[in-house]
């Protein structure tokens, strides 16, 4: 159950929280899958590697081929992924205006490296409501689900875990932030079932405002 009493940092992951970049993502990763033997599409890929980081999935899909990837296989996939990101990325509808809002310590803390971080915010002009305040899992051994990146980004931060809230989108990162001794509300669209790990769950930003609001963790006016 949510009590936001007690929270003194949101933790925000990125992709799919602050940046809407998950089926740009899914669909370059799906098709380059695709021509090394494992067919899948871009719901498909969702399903097996949202909120994972790229070691993360470079594993899993090894795993399923029998076999290492060939070399440059990230490096092809990088270029064509940022330079659908550069046409076409855009923020999550309502963030900025949250952001605006909020009364609390906030950052972010992403399964992304700190190149794509740094792609994706600037692209979307929210590098700079963050600043410093970004960590990746760049900084870490392992990445969501285990809770290591949301433990660093308290840590540095200065904030006790059971202080924090985790906004996040995928069931690794919802694990990862129960793991820490988070709470983590699930940001869900319209049509996805809330995570039964998640201490409650919204499908606009708005709704996340509204609950923020509430709390005292975000202005009113």
């Amino acid at each position: 159950m949510l009590n936001l009493a007690q929270v003194e940092l949101i933790i925000f992951d990125c992709d799919g929280v602050l940046v809407d970049s998950e089926v740009i993502a899914n669909d370059v990763l799906a098709k380059h899958v695709t021509r090394q033997g494992w067919t899948m599409n871009s719901d498909e890929c969702q399903q097996n590697f949202k909120g994972r980081s790229l070691n993360s999935c470079g594993r899993i899909i090894e795993a399923y081929l029998g076999k290492p990837l060939p070399k440059g296989f990230f490096d092809e996939l990088q270029v064509e992924t940022y330079a659908r990101f550069d046409r076409e990325l855009c923020a999550i509808d309502g963030v900025k205006r949250l952001l605006a809002k909020l009364l609390c310590a906030n950052c972010v803390a992403s399964s992304g490296s700190y190149e794509k971080l740094s792609r994706t915010l600037s692209k979307t002009r929210l590098q700079s409501v963050f600043g410093q305040r970004v960590y990746s899992a760049d900084d870490v051994a392992n990445g969501k689900p285990a809770p290591d990146i949301f433990l660093y980004a308290a840590e540095r931060m200065g904030v006790s875990a059971e202080r924090c809230l985790v906004i996040e989108d995928a069931q690794p990162g919802i694990e990862a932030a129960v793991a820490a001794g988070m709470q983590v509300i699930h940001f869900a669209c319209q049509s996805e079932q809330y995570s039964s790990l998640a201490s409650a769950g919204v499908s606009s930003m708005a709704q996340l405002q509204q609950q923020l609001t509430r709390a005292g963790l975000a202005s009113s006016e």
